[in-house]
């Protein structure tokens, strides 16, 4: 049976708060090894921390991931858990499973393609990963796994957005891409002003309320992002996805239809398209004789 990883090790065992020799005993460990690992995911914001005189007592971040970490070893054992739990490669399973495209989840993490494609190398004939109509998953035989990898890659999410701003309010996650909004005014590498609140940047000034939209990225973004975010941050306003359409028309991004497979909003972007260009409303979009309002307000199509 492969060995198991002392990351996975740690978190299977904290369906309490343990202390670092407490994780070593239990898992037949050298104390090392754990408090390495523990290091890393408190590092990763997948544990918290505190200390009791001499010892480190941690726990799990989310409460779910023990109960999903034991699970995944108590049914699926002779796994070699150390290819997929190793160093960052969590957060690219998680991002490759959400997207399907290798080469658009390598720009999210911030990787070459060449390292997710060794990624699909190395756990493809293992039965981790399955490819279904030119995208690639996690098996859908292994539920846990998807479940844990989305967890853990949360939790690494809301830890760079407290690095950011500890009051923001997280709108949507992948992978390390977090899409949110805050009272204040940031900047700063990675911090990018985005959907609604970047509107005037593309002729469709709007006067936001309580703050700003921003999205933590390390790729660069442009209209086809904005866009596509401005269609995640108040999904239900048939008014905000008309502003939305208002900046595509204006700006014809080619690649709208690419950057929707980041953010699962395909079939969005193509009613986006056809709203604009064949006037169908659908369920999304306002009848075509109220977004011309809008279209006037902005000289779009003028």
């Amino acid at each position: 049976m492969p060995a198991l990883p002392p990351q996975l090790a740690v978190l299977a065992s904290l369906e309490e708060p343990r202390t670092v020799k407490h994780l070593a005993e239990a898992n037949a460990l050298p104390y090392q090894a754990v408090y390495r690992a523990v290091q890393e995911l408190h590092d990763r914001g997948i544990l918290r921390s505190h200390r009791e005189g001499k010892d480190l007592v941690v726990e799990a971040a989310a409460p779910a991931v023990p109960g999903l970490a034991r699970g995944l070893l108590l049914d699926h054992a002779r796994q070699d858990w150390g290819r997929v739990f190793h160093g960052d490669r969590p957060v690219v399973l998680h991002v490759l499973d959400r997207i399907g495209d290798p080469t658009l989840a390598a720009q999210v993490c911030g990787k070459t393609p060449r390292t997710v494609y060794y990624t699909i190398r190395s756990l493809g004939p293992r039965g981790l990963l399955v490819k279904r109509k030119g995208r690639y998953a996690i098996n859908p035989l292994l539920p846990p796994l998807k479940a844990l990898l989305e967890e853990l890659a949360k939790a690494e999410g809301r830890k760079r957005l407290r690095e950011v701003d500890a009051r923001a309010r997280p709108l949507w996650t992948l992978g390390p891409e977090v899409l949110f909004r805050s009272e204040g005014k940031l900047d700063g590498f990675g911090v990018h002003i985005t959907a609604l609140s970047a509107f005037a940047k593309y002729s469709v000034p709007l006067v936001i309320m309580h703050g700003s939209y921003y999205y933590l990225a390390s790729r660069p973004l442009g209209v086809a992002d904005a866009i596509l975010q401005g269609l995640l941050v108040e999904p239900e306003s048939r008014i905000n996805r008309s502003y939305c359409a208002l900046v595509f028309e204006k700006r014809r991004p080619r690649n709208l239809m690419t950057k929707a497979r980041i953010y699962g909003l395909e079939e969005q972007a193509e009613a986006l398209i056809r709203y604009v260009d064949e006037h169908e409303p659908g369920d999304l979009f306002l009848p075509w004789r109220d977004h011309a309002r809008y279209r006037r307000q902005y000289g779009v199509g003028a």
